[in-house]
């Protein structure tokens, strides 16, 4: 179809991203200039082209489109198009032939699914308009660079790394012809309660915070809030609270002229004797001495 390929990015074989609800499956893809002769054809695929430099000429059934750079050109199944011969324009593009094949997969997580329904919506929208042009939103060249330097690479894992890429320049390309949000919205079952808890104990160390607070603020029981976070930092959530307020107290002994009365009443712990405490377990030196090596540091 193509002939003349000029550069590094040249996908010569059938290759696909898998997802749980549907494959990315790429036809062809290839990085083009201005010596590309291409005929009028059509195909039974989707076909997207992107302007990285120059100015590109473009046929699409009886209509004939001047492109320039970050423009996007979707092009529907069985459609006749062609790009211009101008040998005297200067130009690079990208090409990208694909398909979408649904999986037929009784358990599909939703995620999936939704993104699914999405992309089908908006390769619904391209065909009935037979084609679409947009502008691009996105870094496209930081992607096509990395591809190039994959495959000229090689290293471990590179073909699924390009193929990958592949199908990150497709999403961000769709992105172009409709900013909305995803109606995809994370179960609340699959937040990650011991990062939240922790959140939440950085943003209110200075308060008081007990198993109960941080167990209303998540909704679930304190029994529970203690098993995620041990299960996410390997410690307790008491300790944690204690090594973080003493963390911010070691901050102010450095940074202020406070007392430790005052910096154990800023940091959330109810006697200095606390910090006294922790001084002498922890780094065996008293709060005086801190200070005095940190100042003379």
């Amino acid at each position: 179809m193509k002939e003349n390929n000029p550069d590094t990015i040249s996908q010569k074989y059938f290759n696909c991203v898998v997802t749980p609800s549907y494959k990315f499956e790429i036809i062809y893809a290839e990085h083009l200039n201005g010596e590309t002769v291409e005929f009028n054809h059509s195909h039974p695929y989707f076909e997207i082209y992107y302007i990285m430099e120059g100015q590109l000429k473009s046929s699409v059934g009886s209509k004939i489109h001047t492109l320039y750079p970050g423009d996007l050109l979707f092009i529907a199944p069985n459609i006749k198009h062609n790009t211009i011969y101008e040998p005297t324009i200067a130009k690079e593009y990208f090409a990208i032939i694909f398909q979408i094949s649904e999986i037929n997969n009784k358990s599909i997580p939703i995620e999936f699914e939704i993104l699914r329904n999405e992309i089908q919506d908006k390769l619904n929208f391209i065909s009935r308009n037979t084609y679409i042009i947009t502008r691009n939103q996105f870094d496209a060249f930081d992607i096509l660079e990395r591809i190039k330097k994959e495959m000229k690479d090689k290293n471990i894992g590179y073909s699924q790394i390009v193929n990958t890429l592949y199908h990150h320049f497709f999403i961000y390309a769709l992105r172009t012809m409709d900013p909305s949000r995803s109606k995809f919205e994370e179960p609340q079952e699959n937040l990650n309660l011991g990062l939240e808890a922790s959140k939440y104990i950085h943003n209110n160390y200075f308060r008081e915070i007990t198993l109960q607070s941080v167990a209303d603020y998540l909704n679930i029981s304190p029994r529970h809030v203690n098993r995620v976070f041990y299960e996410m930092f390997g410690t307790t959530f008491s300790k944690a609270l204690t090594l973080l307020r003493f963390s911010y107290a070691k901050k102010y002994l450095c940074t202020t002229k406070y007392s430790a009365e005052k910096i154990s009443e800023l940091v959330g712990f109810k006697s200095p004797r606390i910090l006294y405490k922790l001084f002498q377990e922890i780094d065996g030196i008293t709060i005086a001495e801190y200070r005095r090596i940190y100042r003379k540091n």
